[in-house]
């Protein structure tokens, strides 16, 4: 076969194997539509009942199944999202938005979990963070989600922290530090490696007794890659884990638009100041 042949060939199998990959992810698309669409109901139905019911055990058996719900409708995302990690198609949108009112609502989201484990949540916002900024939001979003709701599973006593630091700034944006600390089972040494490949867990046995996949963490660090940060944990098993990450995010044009009218305004009450200072003369 010349090579004009070898070519063609090779480019018809390209093709069918772009075709195949498009097909599975379409699938896994409608698939996970089909499914969200009564999981979302059923859900909405539990959260009524929550509200209307006070007997403890009938509490107790909807707070199981809120927590199952909510497992399968991670799942379900996590295995679409990874689907189009290792594809190559996963895409980032960068969009203004509001890092206090993003951390806010994760905490919100998370809260009735915690509690219901009788677990606090605390949020520590840098208040030196700028109010808005540049980045794929859903996606951070999905991460502390993911980090968060783990450190929520894997704690019995005490609580979780969200801390969300500024790092550095410069004139074309800031680099931010998230960290999740929480008081759970933590994570042998030996094992820390090996918790961001998918499916793995520290511990399999952890599988059966906390449930989910061990897609979270694999998803979270591949996001994190995609965006250009890194993520480390630190743990001490028994005493709990730290996972940490590291965002270069740009500023929204309001906020170099309220910079520079700041920078203006100190520029003029300098020079009002020092023409008075030479009217004085």
């Amino acid at each position: 076969m010349n090579s004009i042949g070898c070519t063609t060939q090779l480019a018809s199998v390209l093709m069918e194997a772009d075709a195949a990959s498009l097909a599975k992810i379409t699938f896994l698309r409608n698939m996970n539509h089909e499914i969200r669409t009564p999981l979302n109901a059923i859900m909405g139905i539990i959260e009524i009942l929550m509200m209307k019911i006070r007997e403890p055990e009938q509490l107790k058996l909807l707070n199981k199944s809120n927590a199952a719900a909510h497992n399968l409708l991670e799942l379900l995302g996590n295995v679409l999202d990874m689907e189009q990690i290792e594809e190559g198609k996963m895409e980032l949108d960068e969009c203004n938005f509001d890092m206090a009112a993003l951390l806010r609502e994760i905490v919100s989201l998370i809260e009735n979990r915690a509690n219901a484990k009788g677990l606090s949540v605390q949020l520590d916002c840098d208040a030196a963070l700028p109010e808005r900024l540049l980045g794929d939001a859903t996606r951070i979003k999905q991460i502390l989600i993911n980090l968060v709701g783990n450190a929520v599973k894997f704690t019995e006593r005490g609580g979780v922290t969200l801390s969300v630091q500024l790092k550095s700034r410069d004139a074309e944006g800031v680099q931010v530090l998230f960290a999740v600390s929480d008081t759970g089972i933590g994570i042998a040494h030996d094992h820390i490696e090996r918790i961001f490949r998918a499916f793995e867990q520290d511990d399999n046995s952890a599988t059966r007794v906390y449930g989910g996949a061990g897609l979270g963490l694999a998803i979270s660090k591949s996001l994190v890659d995609l965006m250009g940060g890194e993520i480390e944990v630190s743990s001490i098993p028994g005493q709990g884990s730290t996972f940490a990450f590291t965002l270069r995010l740009k500023m929204a044009a309001k906020e170099h638009t309220r910079r520079m009218m700041l920078h203006r305004g100190q520029v003029a009450e300098q020079k009002s100041l020092a023409d008075s200072c030479f009217a004085s003369r």
